[in-house]
């Protein structure tokens, strides 16, 4: 579906600010409710998801994570992991989801704070589960 003014603030944020070939999936419907809901609460407020891990580290959203760290002070992922699409020795690093097996792509939580007032900006607090670890374990 087609959201044209959606869909231009993030290729004048997300992809402008990218040097990947392919820009495709930042019109994902989850980068499409960041991109949403950073507009929406202006200069002021926090936001919080549970996406898709991917964005964290994918080529593809470099631009993405550039805007976020501009337009937020302060900016808290917890990275569940849970990555079902790979194999061998990462698989194993990777271990279950935490959705179990409703889910086969990595998991992260995300807050993402704008504060006027905060003396910095663009504080990044990235806390990843680590290797190994069952869905019981990770808690």
């Amino acid at each position: 579906m087609s959201y044209p003014h959606l869909d231009s603030c993030i290729r004048n944020t997300y992809v402008e600010r990218s040097v990947a070939g392919n820009v495709r999936n930042m019109y994902d419907s989850y980068i499409r409710a960041i991109r949403w809901a950073s507009d929406r609460i202006g200069k002021s407020g926090v936001i919080g998801f549970v996406t898709n891990a991917g964005f964290l580290e994918a080529n593809t959203a470099d631009g993405l994570r550039k805007s976020l760290a501009d337009e937020f002070s302060n900016i808290y992922v917890f990275h569940l992991r849970g990555n079902a699409r790979t194999a061998g020795e990462l698989r194993r690093k990777e271990k279950d989801n935490v959705f179990g097996m409703g889910s086969r792509a990595p998991i992260a939580i995300s807050l993402l704070v704008k504060n006027p007032d905060a003396t910095h900006h663009g504080q990044i607090y990235l806390h990843d589960i680590g290797d190994y670890l069952s869905r019981e374990e990770a808690r």
